[in-house]
């Protein structure tokens, strides 16, 4: 239940032990209850940003370059900008609105890229290239950003 503390205590503890730890512990629970609403507003406003321009952004790529897609999904993934599946639904992270344009653009083209080519071999770094032809320097500059 919402705003309630839950106190878990061994078997045999007593009430009055598991009282005193939630009142000896109270504000430090309150803080982190606090902390955790506020970033759970924060990770909202990203994810709603982030659908905004990420929307725009793969559409104006797609239609540039002549790619189609089928779906476009937010996610928080911890080790990854974004990914492209079989069937060729999109997954870019929420974390690329907070990063640079350009890095950007060589995400969801990276994603593109992969609803022709389902692999990283030569030709699909080819076709990287032939749409940007500085893939290396961004590819690079990418990696030393962490999602």
């Amino acid at each position: 239940k919402q705003g309630c503390i839950l106190v878990t205590v061994p078997k045999y503890s007593s009430f009055k032990l598991a009282r005193e730890f939630a009142i000896h512990n109270l504000d430090l629970a309150k803080a982190n209850f606090k902390e955790n609403e506020r970033t759970k507003k924060e990770t909202s406003d990203l994810r709603k940003k982030a659908r905004e321009i990420l929307t725009e952004e793969l559409d104006n790529c797609a239609k540039k370059y002549g790619f189609k897609y089928r779906s476009l999904k937010m996610s928080s993934a911890k080790r990854r900008w974004g990914s492209c599946s079989y069937i060729n639904n999109i997954n870019l992270n929420i974390e690329l609105a907070n990063i640079p344009k350009h890095l950007r653009e060589y995400v969801i083209l990276h994603e593109l890229c992969h609803t022709k080519i389902k692999n990283h071999s030569e030709k699909f770094w080819n076709l990287m290239e032939k749409y940007m032809p500085d893939t290396k320097k961004r590819r690079t500059e990418l990696r030393q950003l962490k999602p």
